[in-house]
């Protein structure tokens, strides 16, 4: 399953994916990644779509900036059909596209969210903040927390950020080269270099408790911006 939203109204996408999320958990629980272009590889969307998640959640994946340089030709004949397909959900999020990416999906599948009036926001790095985690800087990934939430970032894009790091760990621990994965080999590289901080096991479990965090938050138990400042500065 797919579905495409696009625009620059950071307030209308955020109402989108929590509407979205929402429909999604009434069908049963959910996992949920974020992945940016550099970890949005053919390998890795066509292993997704075929595989379960590691707790038997269905998978909602957000792909940030996919569509660049002429892609969805790519995207056209390769990887839309078999996500099309797929029981996970895979939600492209664009801050434009031309009417040939629109017409990649179903009308009822596209959300525009446009602002009336262009307003600038300044963004911080997110991806800084996921390496900080997985480096272990609980400091500066503190900081970086409390800063990517000033910028607007919600505190479940955050979460899924930090899964989607956290599980490429996992994966990079269980060995393999980046090829088999079908990971970046950059990113695969920065996994492996921090995985000496790590002991046996212990990433398994982080992943378990960043689930079990994003579930209860759902439900209405925990604040999850304040369950995940609490991982952050418990488990980092």
């Amino acid at each position: 399953m797919i579905a495409l939203i696009y625009g620059t109204d950071i307030e209308k996408k955020k109402e989108v994916r929590s509407s979205l999320l929402s429909s999604f958990e009434n069908d049963g629980p959910i996992a949920v990644s974020y992945i940016n272009e550099e970890g949005a590889t053919k390998q890795i969307l066509l292993s997704l779509a075929e595989t379960t998640t590691l707790f038997g959640e269905k998978n909602i994946v957000f792909i940030s900036n996919a569509f660049t340089d002429g892609i969805e030709k790519e995207y056209m004949q390769t990887i839309l059909p078999a996500l099309t397909q797929s029981e996970n959900m895979f939600i492209f999020e664009e801050r434009s596209v031309t009417k040939a990416i629109t017409s990649l999906f179903n009308t009822k599948d596209v959300y525009a969210c446009e602002e009336k009036k262009k307003a600038k926001v300044e963004s911080t790095n997110s991806f800084l903040f996921t390496d900080a985690c997985a480096g272990r800087d609980k400091k500066q990934a503190w900081v970086l927390y409390t800063q990517a939430l000033l910028d607007k970032k919600t505190p479940e894009e955050l979460h899924g950020l930090l899964f989607w790091q956290m599980k490429t760990l996992y994966m990079v621990s269980t060995g393999g080269t980046a090829e088999d994965f079908g990971i970046n080999p950059y990113v695969y590289s920065k996994s492996k270099r921090v995985l000496s901080l790590y002991k046996e096991g212990e990433i398994k479990k982080k992943l378990h408790t960043l689930v079990t965090l994003f579930h209860e938050a759902r439900r209405g138990g925990n604040d999850l911006k304040h369950a995940l400042e609490h991982y952050i500065l418990t488990e980092i």
